[in-house]
C-alpha cells in the first residue's frame, strides 16, 4: 500500500490518521553473542545474499535486527527514533534455525530486548514531555 494510503482511507472513514498506530516488521534474531545470531540465522540467507550484504543488512540502518541482545535494542531505538512505531513484529524463522536456538531467542526478546526497548521508549516519551 502507498505512503499514506491508510491514513487517507482512516480520515475519509471519520477515524484521526494521527491516532493510527504504526508497526513495523523485520527479519530478526537474538543470541547471547553477536556471532552466535549471524551463525544460526545467516545459513538461511546464504543463497540469496553474500555475506557482505547480509552484514550491511545488519547494519544500524538495514533492514535485519540480527545479532546481541544489545545491538537489537539499539537497532531497535533507533527505528523508533525515525518512524515511532508503537508495534515490533520479529520474524525469526528464516531457513533452518535450529528449535533450541530459536526458543532462546524468543525467550531474550521477552526477557532483556522488550524490556529495556520499553523502559527507554517511555524515559524518552517522559523527557519530551517535560520539555513540553
Amino acid at each position: 500500500m502507498p505512503a499514506g494510503t491508510r491514513g487517507r482511507c482512516r480520515k475519509a472513514t471519520g477515524h484521526d490518521p494521527a491516532q493510527l498506530p504504526v508497526g513495523i516488521n523485520s527479519h530478526a534474531f537474538v543470541a547471547q553473542r553477536s556471532q552466535d545470531a549471524v551463525s544460526a540465522f545467516y545459513p538461511g540467507y546464504a543463497e540469496a545474499m553474500t555475506p557482505e550484504q547480509f552484514a550491511t543488512g545488519r547494519s544500524l540502518r538495514g533492514a535485519l535486527a540480527v545479532g546481541s541482545a544489545a545491538e537489537v535494542i539499539e537497532k531497535i531505538l533507533f527505528q523508533h527514533e525515525i518512524f515511532g512505531h508503537q508495534r515490533f513484529l520479529a520474524q525469526v524463522t528464516v531457513g533452518a534455525v535450529e528449535h533450541a536456538s530459536v526458543m532462546r531467542c524468543i525467550e531474550l526478546f521477552g526477557t532483556v530486548v522488550a524490556p529495556a526497548v520499553r523502559a527507554e521508549v517511555a524515559r524518552r516519551s517522559t523527557a519530551r514531555a517535560a520539555l513540553g
